[in-house]
């Protein structure tokens, strides 16, 4: 069996059993589903603002500090939808989990992820012990 401390909450299942209630299921995928539309529509906002008129007639091409701030701004719009791009792919991956009956086991270690880690970062594919490992090694 898994240990609780581990994520310091109550593991999302027993070792071998289902994942989650049906209910939690439930509550996470909406959370999910909402969080998709979410950054679908924010990364459609910023691949827009980077089309529109304005910004194409004051980009890089234009000269003096007009130019320059146009392409802080755009790259701040950029970096914005790298962001947002990347958090959609991680919630698109949990709900592919959820409907494939993978979802809460932790991808690096293979135990359940705790019920308040999921509620609380429903994308999460590591549990608290492994998520801090990975952020660890970061440079």
């Amino acid at each position: 069996l898994v240990d609780p401390a581990r994520d310091g909450a109550q593991p999302a299942a027993a070792a071998g059993g289902a994942l989650m209630d049906a209910a939690l299921r439930d509550t996470v995928r909406q959370r999910l589903l909402e969080r998709e539309a979410l950054l679908r529509d924010e990364v459609r906002a910023h691949r827009q603002q980077l089309l529109e008129a304005d910004a194409a007639d004051h980009n890089s091409f234009v000269a003096g500090h007009e130019g320059a701030v146009a392409d802080a701004n755009d790259a701040l719009d950029i970096a914005q939808i790298v962001h947002a791009q990347r958090e959609l792919d991680l919630v698109v991956q949990a709900l592919q989990r959820l409907d494939g009956d993978r979802y809460g086991r932790c991808q690096g270690c293979g135990e359940p992820i705790g019920e308040d880690r999921l509620r609380a970062v429903p994308q999460a594919r590591l549990c608290i012990q492994c998520q801090r490992a990975a952020d660890h090694d970061r440079p």
